[in-house]
């Protein structure tokens, strides 16, 4: 992801990525070849993972400092109920290249996705509506600014395999993140080239 224009500050670029993520479901329920379907099953499962352990790391740090520990303890929660869906993402398709997964679990794969958008929506309107708000009243304009360097070191110890059983990033050795990371990466199955749908004009 390096390369890409994150906005103004951190929660501009979490945002963007957040708007990434809601496009590649659009576009998961759109599609109707099942190969590239499962392509996009596969990018939404490296995103979220990768996008829910930076927010773990850098808003719930944020929330903390303004003893916000109620919206922290939720931003916690919200994440784990997604990292059970993901890992249950994550079963069906380890091992499994995108031409063959429907094959093995397509409708069951289908029903997953979808129960992930929809749990996915309700916690970025309340990330939204509460959240983002109070961190944009509390925080400096020039410290959300500057936070947005961190964002690359915190993808990159970001596993992109969703892990039901861990606790939450901020809890976990920056060392120890950055090996499950290492780890994930090498349970990927070579595949086709991801897919990048042609923009329509």
């Amino acid at each position: 992801m390096r390369g890409v224009d994150y906005g103004h500050d951190v929660i501009d670029a979490l945002q963007q990525e957040d708007e990434g993520i809601r496009g590649l479901l659009d576009e998961y329920f759109a599609e109707g070849d099942h190969v590239r379907r499962s392509a996009l099953g596969k990018q939404l499962l490296e995103r979220c993972s990768v996008q829910d352990t930076v927010k773990e790391e850098i808003i719930h740090g944020l929330l903390h400092d303004l003893g916000r520990k109620d919206l922290a303890d939720r931003l916690d929660a919200n994440s784990a109920a997604r990292r059970r869906i993901l890992g249950s993402l994550d079963e069906m398709s380890a091992g499994v290249t995108s031409r063959d997964l429907h094959l093995s679990s397509s409708g069951e794969f289908d029903k997953t996705v979808a129960q992930l958008r929809d749990l996915l929506g309700e916690h970025l309107r309340h990330e939204e509506e509460e959240v983002i708000p109070l961190l944009r009243r509390e925080v400096p304009a020039e410290e959300l600014r500057k936070m947005t360097e961190r964002l690359e070191d915190a993808r990159g110890r970001a596993p992109t395999r969703a892990d039901p059983d861990a606790g939450p990033a901020h809890a976990t050795n920056p060392v120890v993140r950055k090996v499950k990371a290492a780890v994930s990466k090498l349970r990927d199955v070579p595949d086709a080239p991801a897919y990048h749908p042609t923009s329509k004009d």
